[in-house]
């Protein structure tokens, strides 16, 4: 008979617990970064100026009231009617709250999103992400955005 190398039973359980665990971290750990919303939107023809005094003046303070952070707004070069904002959560735990706390609001329900169909047309495209590593904060800048030379 050849000599097998059999693991014990506590070699077997520290393998298994050490992987969940690695498991259970990665997931912790994703879920305590902060969640960025880049948000492409497109504006009615026309409709950009209104639409940017609406977002400004009236959309992004309850939004932050919220809990949600408005870390940059832009307009395209390409397409006047296309404007882009980035929207940031504390974290993926955090994100469905503030959401409802906004859009279930009397605000959002009974005013702002009536409003709103006077200069907003469509949501283009949502890319919802996060951080690639922890180093990728970097100071003075928003989480989840980084400086590009």
């Amino acid at each position: 008979m050849k000599n097998r190398i059999t693991p014990s039973v506590s070699v077997v359980f520290a393998f298994v617990f050490s992987l969940a665990f690695s498991f259970v971290a990665k997931a912790d750990h994703h879920a305590s970064r902060p969640i960025v919303e880049v948000r492409v939107y497109k504006i009615l023809p026309g409709k950009m100026e209104a639409w940017l005094e609406f977002f400004h003046n009236e959309l992004a303070g309850p939004m932050e009231e919220a809990g949600m952070k408005i870390t940059a707004a832009y307009t395209s070069l390409d397409d006047p009617d296309i404007f882009i904002w980035i929207r940031e959560f504390p974290s993926e735990a955090e994100r469905e709250p503030i959401r409802k706390k906004f859009y279930g609001s009397d605000l959002w329900q009974k005013d702002l999103k009536l409003r709103l169909r006077d200069t907003f047309d469509k949501v283009e495209k949502v890319y919802n992400i996060t951080p690639s590593h922890a180093d990728s904060l970097i100071p003075g800048v928003p989480q989840g955005l980084q400086l590009v030379d």
